[in-house]
């Protein structure tokens, strides 16, 4: 049940960092997600998962850290994450190229 709540959240969050990842650089969208905390519940039932503690989420060259990442789901499958905590820290590498994309 652990494992199945803990790949459910996983899933949740590579989704939800899809949402950052329309300038990032190209090579960061084939790349796994990885989300560390000291605590993890997810509630399947209202589609959400919490991550709390020192939460690093990291996605190719992308990571956010905050102290909480809640990360809803609505009937739609449609994902997002709130992150809190003092600071909230966002860092991403840019692709050079990623306003010539098919020019």
């Amino acid at each position: 049940m652990m494992r199945r709540r803990r790949a459910i959240a996983v899933a949740i969050a590579i989704a939800a960092m899809s949402a950052f990842s329309a300038k990032a650089e190209k090579a960061d969208r084939d790349k796994p997600t990885q989300v560390e905390a000291n605590r993890m519940t997810s509630d399947e039932a209202r589609r959400i998962s919490i991550f709390e503690g020192n939460v690093v989420l990291t996605k190719g060259t992308m990571q956010l850290q905050a102290e909480r990442i809640v990360v809803r789901q609505d009937a739609d499958g449609f994902q997002t994450a709130t992150a809190t905590g003092s600071p909230v820290r966002f860092r991403q590498k840019s692709d050079p190229h990623g306003d010539e994309e098919g020019v």
